[in-house]
């Protein structure tokens, strides 16, 4: 049995995501030690035991991972400490980072995957200053040169990737495995005059719009559930809360038990950030799959959308757009549909 040591600055706490994906599938037959982002607090490192072969890392610093991570040298700091802990934890470990920021884990392990699973840089520029947006592409860049091999879930993070590392795979992301948590799929949709119209993910103010949600809102035929943590200040932007469920993280059989009641789940991205960033096929894609699900999104960047059989998705060109394919995918959902969608 292998051992994986996989680095993240992802909280092990948080709603499931690529990393926790690939941790959990990993750990079905090999031993898995997932490193988390680091809480505020006095150098420390906490172990909790999540199952025989599953073990999440959370270590402590005196300096917030939200702050850490954009700080040149303090950053630089932290890894030093940390590396230096977890090192010599398991002799022969294979090493995953998805911490794009990580830029001196060449330093501490010889070899390493480097699984790249969103354009950071380009979120970075978004969301920082341009001295730290190019920190972080400084990072990124050495982090993928020196790596073993780059993988990426999306041909233009792979195109991305080799110019820094030649040894660049696109792997797709997997659709998780529903299965073990028993959920009792309706395999018979039936004509609805309200549809329950569902959003899995992080929902934020700058990467989600609240002008598509406002206007499902104010559609008398539909509701809106969004599972998931959500910025205050896109709530505040929202109108007719009364029909809007937030249900906040959930995870498992609780996950998958709300998504199987959505008529149609949406994935409304910003179209001003789609310019630049490949978001790609999400994992949240495939959660909506797992149980059958019908998809109404805007079109992304490096998505797979041509491969997707007739009846998965529906490409909103904009905002006034995504009622009626909303009607429509409801219109034609079947039970084959839904079969197919499981399979997939």
């Amino acid at each position: 049995m292998s051992t994986f040591l996989l680095i993240t600055k992802t909280y092990w706490e948080e709603p499931p995501r690529v990393r926790h994906q690939v941790a959990q599938a990993l750990a079905k037959n090999h031993e898995v030690i997932f490193v988390a982002a680091n809480k505020f607090g006095l150098p420390k490192i906490i172990t909790k035991r999540i199952s025989d072969n599953y073990t999440v890392l959370q270590p402590y610093f005196p300096v917030d991972m939200r702050i850490r991570y954009r700080l040149p040298v303090i950053n630089e700091i932290y890894q030093w400490w940390l590396f230096n802990k977890i090192k010599h934890l398991k002799q022969n470990a294979i090493v995953i980072n998805f911490d794009y920021t990580a830029n001196l884990i060449n330093k501490y392990f010889k070899k390493y995957i480097y699984y790249c699973h969103d354009n950071f840089v380009a979120i970075s520029r978004h969301l920082n200053p341009g001295f730290i947006s190019r920190y972080h592409q400084r990072c990124e860049a050495g982090i993928a040169e020196k790596a073993t091999l780059c993988i990426s879930v999306i041909k233009p993070l792979q195109d991305y990737l080799k110019q820094y590392n030649q040894n660049s795979f696109e792997i797709l992301i997997g659709s998780p495995d529903i299965d073990e948590h028993q959920i009792d799929i309706n395999y018979q949709p039936k004509p609805k005059q309200q549809i329950e119209i569902g959003l899995v993910g992080f929902i934020k103010f700058y990467n989600t719009s609240y002008l598509l949600v406002n206007k499902l809102l104010l559609n008398p035929n539909f509701t809106v559930t969004i599972v998931g943590p959500v910025d205050q200040k896109f709530i505040d932007h929202l109108n007719n809360k009364e029909k809007l469920v937030l249900t906040g993280p959930l995870t498992g059989k609780e996950l998958f038990s709300k998504i199987n009641r959505f008529d149609v789940a949406i994935a409304p991205y910003h179209n001003d950030m789609l310019n630049e960033v490949y978001l790609g096929t999400g994992s949240k894609f495939y959660q909506y799959f797992a149980v059958g699900k019908p998809i109404v999104f805007a079109p992304v960047i490096g998505m797979k959308k041509n491969t997707l059989p007739p009846g998965f998705v529906y490409i909103a060109k904009d905002e006034d757009d995504f009622p009626k394919l909303i009607y429509k995918a409801v219109k034609e959902n079947s039970k084959e549909l839904i079969e197919q969608r499981i399979r997939y």
